[in-house]
């Protein structure tokens, strides 16, 4: 065993060998030693992420009845159909506004028009009074007529006094109407 070389510490090679290589990492002594605190934190994070899920769980609930239906209406409102409805009211709402247009230039040149009118004739106030006197009259002759006796005239010609009559009463409300706004 001449040949043979003794080394105190054993046989050493140029590649370290795998109990060579884990011996030189760090040992666990060298990194700090957690702490009893991050059970806590964890214990919060947990619920944090309870309430978060049960938050989202709401949510879909209450969004449920709504999107519960997507499937007919996507059908519904990807139908071509209504792209035509649509495109054609947006036409009429067009034509719409311009026929507003057209009609709020011609309102602007009747007010014009009236704003240029001569002023109207002052009223008379004997004009009135004359014709009240007249009414007095016929207050008299209201609901006789004379020299017809009703049994003679026929049904269509009753028809025509009572048409006459009535037209009269609407005229004499009309001209006290405008006797009382003069």
């Amino acid at each position: 065993m001449a040949s043979r070389q003794s080394y105190a510490h054993g046989r050493q090679s140029y590649a370290p060998s795998y109990a060579a290589s884990r011996s030189a990492a760090p040992r666990a002594s060298t990194y700090p030693v957690p702490s009893n605190d991050y059970l806590n934190s964890m214990e919060e994070c947990v619920k944090a992420t309870e309430g978060c899920a049960a938050t989202l769980g709401q949510a879909i609930t209450n969004f449920e009845p709504g999107v519960a239906d997507l499937p007919r209406l996507k059908k519904v409102l990807h139908n071509h159909h209504i792209d035509a409805l649509l495109s054609r009211g947006e036409s009429l709402v067009a034509a719409e506004s311009q026929q507003l247009d057209r009609l709020e230039e011609k309102l602007a040149l009747v007010q014009a028009a009236q704003a240029n009118r001569l002023p109207a004739a002052p009223r008379l106030p004997g004009t009135f009074k004359d014709l009240d006197a007249a009414a007095a009259d016929e207050d008299e002759t209201r609901n006789r007529l004379e020299g017809v006796d009703l049994k003679d005239i026929t049904l269509a010609q009753r028809r025509k006094i009572g048409f006459l009559r009535n037209r009269r009463d609407k005229l004499e409300k009309e001209r006290a109407r405008l006797a009382m706004a003069a």
